[in-house]
């Protein structure tokens, strides 16, 4: 290919790009010369991905946004139609035991919807991420302590395996944690006789897995490919939020959430976490 044609090509992508960067609201200045490098084409298309690529999280997000945001309001004025409800009984009670009991449903819907709202802030908050090395096996000590009382109270029993030395990954210590409260007290919930709740650490060199399995009955094939959309579930009550919230904290931290489940089986959720390094930093 001759010099002159080489320059013209060059030429020519160069401008496409330029034009591309635009479009996408990039003001990123390629020059327009004959050498142009094939590192800097490559870096200005990668720019173009990148931003494309954020762009379409952002228009997925508003549509997730949406959809539980309509289901939110149904939701709360189911649970606000039920405490009125259970007020107009305790109203016309005429024995006082009767009206303390009215109150307590009260009391049991509004903190539903309050739990509601405050799943659905978690939601949508559009903040970044505050990142530090932390320790995996010290975040499942506090897990355990915090949800082994309340798997007991319904015979469930719980087991926690990790290794002796430290595994560090990187993130949200605090977000983890709550992440894997959740996972292990929806377990918990699926198993109405009893059963076992078995929380696990795997390390490898690029990432970390955090596994919590559970014996009960497995989710349903219908519900598989739902199951981590805001407000479905399965369970007679819950919002529907826990699992949603919990997938998004996981690829906020480049990891992701997956599960495997079996009829009669047992089911078990995957979070996946990239272990820390002495090359990464906070963004």
């Amino acid at each position: 290919m001759s010099t002159e044609l080489e320059a013209l090509l060059t030429r020519l992508v160069s401008e496409s790009l330029q034009s591309a960067l635009r479009a996408e609201g990039l003001e990123i200045d390629i020059a327009v010369r004959g050498d142009l490098s094939e590192d800097e084409l490559l870096d200005a298309l990668k720019r173009i991905l990148d931003n494309h690529n954020q762009r379409e999280k952002h228009v997925q997000r508003l549509v997730m946004l949406g959809t539980a945001s309509a289901g939110l309001v149904h939701e709360v004025r189911n649970m606000l139609t039920a405490g009125k409800g259970y007020a107009q009984l305790g109203l016309r009670a005429r024995n006082l035991d009767k009206t303390v009991g009215y109150f307590e449903l009260i009391d049991q819907e509004t903190s539903k919807a309050i739990d509601s709202l405050t799943m659905m802030l978690a939601l949508s908050r559009n903040r970044p991420v505050h990142r530090e090395p932390f320790d995996i096996c010290e975040i499942l000590r506090r897990t355990d302590r915090a949800t082994r009382h309340q798997l007991e109270l319904h015979n469930v029993a719980l087991q926690t395996i990790c290794p002796e030395s430290e595994v560090l990954a990187f993130g949200s210590g605090p977000e983890i944690e709550q992440t894997v409260i959740n996972l292990i007290l929806n377990a918990q919930q699926a198993m109405t006789d009893g059963g076992k709740v078995v929380v696990k650490v795997s390390a490898e060199e690029a990432q970390t897995s955090i596994s919590v399995s559970d014996d009960g009955p497995g989710i349903p094939r219908n519900a598989r490919d739902q199951i981590f959309n805001p407000f479905y579930t399965t369970k007679k009550s819950g919002t529907g939020l826990g699992l949603s919230i919990c997938k998004r904290i996981a690829e906020e931290h480049g990891g992701d959430l997956e599960f495997e489940s079996e009829a009669g089986q047992g089911t078990t959720f995957t979070l996946t976490l990239p272990v820390h390094s002495e090359e990464v930093s906070e963004p």
